[in-house]
């Protein structure tokens, strides 16, 4: 090989080293856009669309998966809302983002599954308050062990 193949070969392979490192770049942002967080919110967001679709087909199975998959959602998001009492900026951040979702996933759950017939649940919308409540009071628990 002579000096001219030998830089084309070398720039060959740069040109590739950088394409490698954007498609790995692609794929990194990709998981962390269903890491953690996000994924909690996802099931927060699924359990609320559960619940409306067994509110409107008065469905049990689908009220009891709804439940499920609301209690997924808040346990992978509780220790992500014990940050909230670390951030500067109150609104304008992730725990705080958590806090109404998982808040809001609760209200609707305790809407819908208050408008299913024989769900078989008795005071549903006290379990559902009681477990709002958890949520703030594990989240203080989570910042007193954290200091």
């Amino acid at each position: 090989m002579d000096a001219k193949e030998l830089k084309k070969v070398r720039q060959e392979l740069v040109e590739l080293r950088r394409e490698h490192q954007r498609v790995e770049g692609r794929i990194a942002r990709l998981e962390q856009q269903f890491a953690g967080v996000f994924m909690g919110i996802a099931w927060l967001a699924e359990s609320a669309g559960l619940l409306y679709l067994a509110r409107r087909l008065q469905n049990h199975g689908a009220a009891y998966a709804g439940l499920a998959v609301l209690a997924l959602g808040l346990i992978s998001t509780y220790r992500h809302l014990a940050m909230l009492w670390r951030c500067d900026t109150f609104f304008f951040n992730v725990p705080t983002l958590i806090l109404f979702s998982s808040l809001g996933a609760l209200l609707l759950a305790v809407k819908f599954s208050g408008e299913i017939k024989n769900l078989g649940m008795k005071n549903c919308p006290s379990a559902m308050t009681l477990s709002s409540i958890v949520i703030f009071v594990s989240g203080s628990w989570m910042r007193i062990m954290s200091l």
